[in-house]
Protein backbone atom coordinates (compact mmCIF):
# COMPACT_ATOMS: atom_id res chain seq x y z
CA UNK A 1 0.00 0.00 0.00
CA UNK A 2 1.20 3.55 -1.02
CA UNK A 3 2.17 5.62 2.50
CA UNK A 4 -0.12 8.27 1.92
CA UNK A 5 -3.30 5.74 1.45
CA UNK A 6 -2.59 5.65 5.02
CA UNK A 7 -4.32 8.85 5.64
CA UNK A 8 -8.22 8.37 6.48
CA UNK A 9 -8.47 12.08 5.64
CA UNK A 10 -6.73 11.79 1.75
CA UNK A 11 -8.46 8.58 1.70
CA UNK A 12 -11.98 10.22 2.26
CA UNK A 13 -11.04 13.10 0.77
CA UNK A 14 -10.48 11.29 -2.51
CA UNK A 15 -13.64 8.86 -2.38
CA UNK A 16 -15.54 12.02 -2.56
CA UNK A 17 -14.41 13.34 -5.78
CA UNK A 18 -14.14 9.32 -7.69
CA UNK A 19 -17.83 9.22 -6.15
CA UNK A 20 -19.18 12.30 -7.34
CA UNK A 21 -19.94 13.93 -3.89
CA UNK A 22 -17.49 17.10 -4.72
CA UNK A 23 -17.34 18.69 -8.29
CA UNK A 24 -14.02 17.63 -9.79
CA UNK A 25 -11.52 20.71 -10.30
CA UNK A 26 -10.25 18.24 -13.12
CA UNK A 27 -10.51 18.91 -16.80
CA UNK A 28 -9.61 16.77 -19.46
CA UNK A 29 -9.92 18.81 -23.13
CA UNK A 30 -8.88 15.45 -25.35
CA UNK A 31 -8.57 12.26 -24.81
CA UNK A 32 -4.94 10.91 -26.63
CA UNK A 33 -4.75 7.50 -25.21
CA UNK A 34 -1.54 6.70 -28.02
CA UNK A 35 0.25 10.15 -26.29
CA UNK A 36 3.67 9.00 -24.68
CA UNK A 37 3.74 11.10 -21.60
CA UNK A 38 0.23 11.85 -19.06
CA UNK A 39 0.79 15.25 -17.61
CA UNK A 40 -1.43 17.29 -15.31
CA UNK A 41 -1.54 21.35 -15.74
CA UNK A 42 -1.19 23.19 -12.89
CA UNK A 43 -1.59 26.77 -13.15
CA UNK A 44 -2.12 27.36 -16.48
CA UNK A 45 -4.21 30.52 -17.49
CA UNK A 46 -7.84 28.94 -18.11
CA UNK A 47 -7.86 30.50 -21.63
CA UNK A 48 -4.51 29.02 -22.63
CA UNK A 49 -5.44 25.88 -22.29
CA UNK A 50 -6.02 24.73 -25.59
CA UNK A 51 -3.22 26.26 -26.74
CA UNK A 52 -0.48 24.81 -24.36
CA UNK A 53 -1.96 21.15 -24.97
CA UNK A 54 -1.43 21.86 -28.80
CA UNK A 55 1.74 23.34 -27.76
CA UNK A 56 2.69 19.65 -26.65
CA UNK A 57 0.80 17.09 -28.56
CA UNK A 58 3.15 14.03 -26.92
CA UNK A 59 1.22 14.68 -23.72
CA UNK A 60 -2.24 13.84 -22.63
CA UNK A 61 -2.84 16.39 -20.63
CA UNK A 62 -5.50 17.06 -17.45
CA UNK A 63 -5.90 20.97 -15.97
CA UNK A 64 -6.51 22.26 -12.72
CA UNK A 65 -8.96 24.86 -12.24
CA UNK A 66 -7.08 27.45 -9.62
CA UNK A 67 -9.04 26.00 -6.33
CA UNK A 68 -7.88 22.56 -6.82
CA UNK A 69 -7.50 21.34 -3.54
CA UNK A 70 -4.48 19.40 -2.47
CA UNK A 71 -6.08 16.20 -2.00
CA UNK A 72 -7.57 15.86 -5.81
CA UNK A 73 -4.41 17.33 -7.15
CA UNK A 74 -2.48 14.34 -5.42
CA UNK A 75 -5.21 12.05 -6.73
CA UNK A 76 -4.70 12.98 -10.44
CA UNK A 77 -0.96 12.16 -9.72
CA UNK A 78 -1.28 9.23 -8.55
CA UNK A 79 -1.37 7.35 -12.10
CA UNK A 80 2.04 5.76 -13.17
CA UNK A 81 3.73 7.86 -15.37
CA UNK A 82 2.81 10.90 -14.76
CA UNK A 83 4.18 14.41 -14.20
CA UNK A 84 3.15 17.57 -13.07
CA UNK A 85 3.35 21.33 -15.50
CA UNK A 86 3.63 23.59 -12.51
CA UNK A 87 3.01 26.56 -14.49
CA UNK A 88 3.83 30.57 -13.77
CA UNK A 89 2.41 31.56 -10.40
CA UNK A 90 1.34 27.96 -9.48
CA UNK A 91 1.62 27.39 -5.25
CA UNK A 92 4.65 25.77 -3.99
CA UNK A 93 3.92 24.91 -0.83
CA UNK A 94 0.11 23.10 -2.22
CA UNK A 95 2.44 21.25 -4.91
CA UNK A 96 4.85 19.79 -1.63
CA UNK A 97 2.03 18.89 0.14
CA UNK A 98 0.20 17.29 -3.10
CA UNK A 99 3.64 15.35 -4.32
CA UNK A 100 5.15 14.20 -0.87
CA UNK A 101 5.57 10.70 -1.14
CA UNK A 102 4.83 10.39 -4.71
CA UNK A 103 7.31 9.95 -7.04
CA UNK A 104 6.43 12.35 -9.71
CA UNK A 105 8.53 14.37 -11.42
CA UNK A 106 7.77 18.10 -11.49
CA UNK A 107 8.70 20.60 -14.54
CA UNK A 108 8.34 24.60 -14.43
CA UNK A 109 6.17 25.67 -17.68
CA UNK A 110 5.97 29.10 -18.85
CA UNK A 111 5.36 31.48 -21.44
CA UNK A 112 7.99 31.87 -23.99
CA UNK A 113 10.82 33.81 -23.48
CA UNK A 114 10.10 35.15 -26.55
CA UNK A 115 6.53 35.25 -25.97
CA UNK A 116 4.56 36.10 -29.33
CA UNK A 117 5.25 35.89 -33.14
CA UNK A 118 3.72 38.07 -36.08
CA UNK A 119 3.42 37.09 -39.71
CA UNK A 120 0.76 38.76 -41.65
CA UNK A 121 -1.29 40.28 -38.77
CA UNK A 122 -1.65 36.50 -36.27
CA UNK A 123 -0.10 36.30 -33.83
CA UNK A 124 1.47 32.79 -32.28
CA UNK A 125 1.87 32.35 -28.59
CA UNK A 126 4.71 30.60 -27.35
CA UNK A 127 5.29 27.82 -24.41
CA UNK A 128 8.32 26.61 -22.70
CA UNK A 129 8.41 23.43 -20.26
CA UNK A 130 12.20 22.87 -18.39
CA UNK A 131 12.95 20.55 -16.16
CA UNK A 132 15.82 22.91 -14.38
CA UNK A 133 13.29 25.19 -12.91
CA UNK A 134 11.83 28.53 -13.51
CA UNK A 135 13.67 29.95 -16.75
CA UNK A 136 12.78 34.03 -15.86
CA UNK A 137 14.44 33.78 -12.48
CA UNK A 138 18.30 34.36 -11.76
CA UNK A 139 19.78 31.24 -12.46
CA UNK A 140 23.06 29.83 -11.63
CA UNK A 141 25.72 31.02 -14.36
CA UNK A 142 26.19 27.36 -15.27
CA UNK A 143 23.23 25.40 -15.88
CA UNK A 144 23.03 27.46 -19.67
CA UNK A 145 27.06 27.20 -20.37
CA UNK A 146 26.62 23.39 -19.93
CA UNK A 147 23.63 23.21 -21.82
CA UNK A 148 25.34 25.25 -24.84
CA UNK A 149 28.33 23.08 -24.43
CA UNK A 150 26.54 20.08 -24.85
CA UNK A 151 24.39 21.48 -27.71
CA UNK A 152 26.43 22.86 -30.45
CA UNK A 153 24.23 25.91 -32.26
CA UNK A 154 27.00 27.09 -34.55
CA UNK A 155 26.99 23.38 -36.49
CA UNK A 156 23.86 23.28 -36.53
CA UNK A 157 23.48 24.27 -40.51
CA UNK A 158 19.86 23.70 -40.83
CA UNK A 159 19.10 25.32 -37.44
CA UNK A 160 21.11 28.61 -38.42
CA UNK A 161 19.59 28.81 -41.57
CA UNK A 162 15.67 29.16 -39.83
CA UNK A 163 17.07 31.63 -38.02
CA UNK A 164 18.49 33.78 -40.28
CA UNK A 165 15.22 33.48 -41.90
CA UNK A 166 13.71 34.64 -39.12
CA UNK A 167 15.31 37.79 -38.64
CA UNK A 168 15.76 38.43 -42.23
CA UNK A 169 11.73 38.89 -42.23
CA UNK A 170 12.13 41.08 -39.35
CA UNK A 171 13.04 45.01 -40.14
CA UNK A 172 15.23 47.53 -37.63
CA UNK A 173 11.99 49.48 -34.95
CA UNK A 174 12.89 53.10 -35.28
CA UNK A 175 15.40 54.41 -32.50
CA UNK A 176 14.67 57.52 -30.18
CA UNK A 177 17.11 59.32 -27.82
CA UNK A 178 14.97 58.31 -24.48
CA UNK A 179 16.07 55.99 -21.81
CA UNK A 180 13.41 52.89 -20.92
CA UNK A 181 13.49 52.06 -17.30
CA UNK A 182 11.94 48.40 -17.27
CA UNK A 183 10.75 47.37 -13.59
CA UNK A 184 10.83 43.44 -12.30
CA UNK A 185 7.83 41.17 -13.76
CA UNK A 186 6.78 40.20 -10.48
CA UNK A 187 5.96 43.89 -10.44
CA UNK A 188 2.52 43.00 -12.24
CA UNK A 189 1.28 41.83 -9.09
CA UNK A 190 1.21 45.36 -7.14
CA UNK A 191 -1.71 48.26 -7.75
CA UNK A 192 -1.37 50.34 -10.48
CA UNK A 193 1.24 53.62 -9.83
CA UNK A 194 2.89 51.34 -6.92
CA UNK A 195 6.85 51.13 -7.09
CA UNK A 196 8.89 48.30 -5.76
CA UNK A 197 11.75 48.71 -3.61
CA UNK A 198 13.93 47.87 -6.85
CA UNK A 199 12.53 50.30 -8.46
CA UNK A 200 14.18 53.21 -7.28
CA UNK A 201 17.82 51.06 -7.74
CA UNK A 202 16.77 51.42 -11.91
CA UNK A 203 16.25 54.86 -11.90
CA UNK A 204 19.06 55.10 -10.01
CA UNK A 205 21.27 53.41 -12.86
CA UNK A 206 19.34 54.76 -16.12
CA UNK A 207 20.44 58.01 -14.44
CA UNK A 208 24.04 57.41 -15.88
CA UNK A 209 22.58 57.00 -19.25
CA UNK A 210 19.92 59.95 -19.76
CA UNK A 211 19.12 62.81 -18.55
CA UNK A 212 15.57 63.02 -16.17
CA UNK A 213 13.24 64.57 -18.85
CA UNK A 214 14.39 61.58 -21.36
CA UNK A 215 13.61 58.82 -18.63
CA UNK A 216 10.56 56.22 -19.37
CA UNK A 217 9.13 54.19 -16.90
CA UNK A 218 7.33 50.86 -18.39
CA UNK A 219 4.48 49.98 -16.53
CA UNK A 220 2.40 47.89 -19.45
CA UNK A 221 -0.72 46.82 -18.13
CA UNK A 222 -0.54 44.52 -15.13
CA UNK A 223 -3.45 42.70 -15.18
CA UNK A 224 -2.47 40.53 -18.32
CA UNK A 225 0.92 40.15 -17.44
CA UNK A 226 4.08 40.60 -19.26
CA UNK A 227 3.80 37.94 -22.14
CA UNK A 228 0.62 39.04 -22.82
CA UNK A 229 0.40 40.19 -26.67
CA UNK A 230 -1.33 43.87 -25.76
CA UNK A 231 1.94 44.48 -23.29
CA UNK A 232 4.59 43.33 -25.79
CA UNK A 233 3.21 45.62 -28.54
CA UNK A 234 2.97 47.94 -25.64
CA UNK A 235 6.86 47.86 -24.57
CA UNK A 236 7.96 47.77 -28.44
CA UNK A 237 5.82 50.99 -29.32
CA UNK A 238 7.42 52.65 -26.33
CA UNK A 239 10.84 50.92 -26.79
CA UNK A 240 10.86 53.13 -30.49
CA UNK A 241 11.72 56.42 -28.93
CA UNK A 242 14.41 55.08 -26.29
CA UNK A 243 18.16 54.10 -26.74
CA UNK A 244 18.72 52.45 -23.84
CA UNK A 245 17.17 49.88 -21.80
CA UNK A 246 17.91 49.45 -17.90
CA UNK A 247 16.34 46.25 -16.56
CA UNK A 248 16.64 43.75 -13.71
CA UNK A 249 15.28 40.55 -14.48
CA UNK A 250 11.86 41.61 -16.93
CA UNK A 251 12.02 38.83 -19.69
CA UNK A 252 11.01 42.16 -22.39
CA UNK A 253 14.92 42.81 -22.06
CA UNK A 254 15.49 40.43 -24.91
CA UNK A 255 13.42 42.04 -27.22
CA UNK A 256 15.35 45.18 -26.45
CA UNK A 257 18.72 43.25 -27.15
CA UNK A 258 17.32 41.74 -30.49
CA UNK A 259 16.25 45.39 -31.26
CA UNK A 260 19.56 46.49 -31.23
CA UNK A 261 19.34 48.84 -28.28
CA UNK A 262 21.71 48.90 -25.68
CA UNK A 263 20.60 47.09 -22.51
CA UNK A 264 22.17 47.69 -18.71
CA UNK A 265 20.94 44.99 -16.69
CA UNK A 266 21.70 45.23 -12.52
CA UNK A 267 20.28 41.22 -12.30
CA UNK A 268 21.55 38.07 -13.27
CA UNK A 269 18.21 37.06 -15.47
CA UNK A 270 19.52 33.84 -17.44
CA UNK A 271 20.22 36.11 -20.37
CA UNK A 272 22.50 38.32 -19.06
CA UNK A 273 26.07 37.83 -19.41
CA UNK A 274 26.69 36.73 -22.65
CA UNK A 275 28.64 39.53 -24.31
CA UNK A 276 25.03 41.48 -25.83
CA UNK A 277 24.30 43.07 -22.55
CA UNK A 278 26.19 45.54 -19.86
CA UNK A 279 26.29 43.40 -17.23
CA UNK A 280 26.03 45.17 -13.51
CA UNK A 281 26.54 42.29 -11.74
CA UNK A 282 30.03 40.96 -12.82
CA UNK A 283 29.70 37.63 -13.84
CA UNK A 284 30.65 35.67 -17.16
CA UNK A 285 29.48 32.93 -18.93
CA UNK A 286 31.68 30.61 -20.12
CA UNK A 287 30.99 32.16 -23.91
CA UNK A 288 29.81 34.67 -25.32
CA UNK A 289 26.65 34.41 -27.93
CA UNK A 290 25.39 36.69 -31.18
CA UNK A 291 21.56 37.29 -31.51
CA UNK A 292 21.27 35.12 -33.63
CA UNK A 293 22.47 32.35 -31.94
CA UNK A 294 20.11 33.78 -28.51
CA UNK A 295 17.20 33.20 -31.18
CA UNK A 296 18.21 29.89 -32.44
CA UNK A 297 18.44 28.98 -28.70
CA UNK A 298 15.05 30.59 -27.43
CA UNK A 299 12.49 30.35 -30.77
CA UNK A 300 13.71 26.83 -32.30
CA UNK A 301 15.17 24.92 -29.24
CA UNK A 302 13.72 25.81 -26.17
CA UNK A 303 9.94 26.63 -27.19
CA UNK A 304 6.50 25.62 -29.02
CA UNK A 305 4.75 28.28 -30.49
CA UNK A 306 0.81 28.05 -31.39
CA UNK A 307 -1.01 30.19 -33.49
CA UNK A 308 -4.44 31.60 -33.27
CA UNK A 309 -6.23 28.14 -34.34
CA UNK A 310 -4.43 26.46 -31.90
CA UNK A 311 -1.55 24.96 -34.48
CA UNK A 312 1.82 24.31 -34.06
CA UNK A 313 3.72 26.51 -36.16
CA UNK A 314 7.49 26.60 -37.94
CA UNK A 315 8.51 29.96 -36.70
CA UNK A 316 10.85 29.78 -39.63
CA UNK A 317 7.90 30.12 -41.97
CA UNK A 318 7.96 33.52 -42.70
CA UNK A 319 6.98 34.90 -38.67
CA UNK A 320 8.54 38.00 -36.92
CA UNK A 321 10.00 38.99 -33.91
CA UNK A 322 7.33 40.73 -32.32
CA UNK A 323 6.54 44.49 -33.67
CA UNK A 324 8.57 44.08 -36.53
CA UNK A 325 5.68 43.26 -38.77
CA UNK A 326 3.77 46.20 -37.43
CA UNK A 327 6.76 48.50 -38.33
CA UNK A 328 6.38 47.27 -41.73
CA UNK A 329 2.37 48.29 -41.83
CA UNK A 330 2.79 51.02 -40.60
CA UNK A 331 5.77 52.32 -42.94
CA UNK A 332 3.91 51.08 -45.95
CA UNK A 333 0.94 52.81 -44.77
CA UNK A 334 2.61 55.83 -44.47
CA UNK A 335 4.54 55.83 -47.38
CA UNK A 336 0.93 55.08 -49.48
CA UNK A 337 -0.49 58.11 -47.49
CA UNK A 338 2.55 60.06 -49.03
CA UNK A 339 2.38 58.93 -52.54
CA UNK A 340 -1.30 59.82 -52.07
CA UNK A 341 -1.23 63.17 -50.94
CA UNK A 342 1.58 64.06 -53.76
CA UNK A 343 -0.14 63.07 -56.81
CA UNK A 344 -3.99 64.25 -55.14
CA UNK A 345 -1.98 68.01 -55.35
CA UNK A 346 -0.83 67.87 -59.04
CA UNK A 347 -3.98 67.07 -60.05
CA UNK A 348 -4.70 70.14 -57.89
CA UNK A 349 -2.05 72.64 -59.40
CA UNK A 350 -2.77 70.72 -62.96
CA UNK A 351 -6.31 70.84 -62.66
CA UNK A 352 -6.77 67.88 -64.82
CA UNK A 353 -9.05 65.34 -63.46
CA UNK A 354 -8.23 61.55 -63.71
CA UNK A 355 -9.42 58.45 -61.99
CA UNK A 356 -8.84 58.07 -58.82
CA UNK A 357 -5.97 56.57 -57.08
CA UNK A 358 -6.85 53.20 -54.72
CA UNK A 359 -4.08 52.75 -52.76
CA UNK A 360 -3.61 48.58 -52.19
CA UNK A 361 -4.73 46.75 -49.21
CA UNK A 362 -2.03 47.08 -46.37
CA UNK A 363 -2.41 43.48 -46.08
CA UNK A 364 -2.18 42.35 -49.76
CA UNK A 365 1.00 44.60 -50.01
CA UNK A 366 2.39 42.59 -46.60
Amino acid sequence: MLPWLRNPRLIWNSFQYLSGLRDSRLVRLTKRPAASYRAVAYGVPEDQWEAFEAAYPEYEMIFTKPDIMAAELRLAMAARNTVLLAFDGAPRRLIQVACRQLNVQVFHASYAPLPILERNGEVARGFIIDSMGDWLKARRPTELSIFLENFDISDREQLMAATKNLLAASTPLPMGDGCLILPSFSASSLPQGAEEPGDADLRAVAADYATPDQLVFFRGNRAEGWAAPEVVFDFLSTLQNCKTVVVGDNPLGILAVLAGREVVVSGRPFWAGFGLTKDLSLFKRRRNLSGEDLVALLVFVLSRYVDETNRLIDPADDWTLPGHAHSQISAFADLTAMDTAKIDTAQMNTGIASDPVVAPRIDEAV
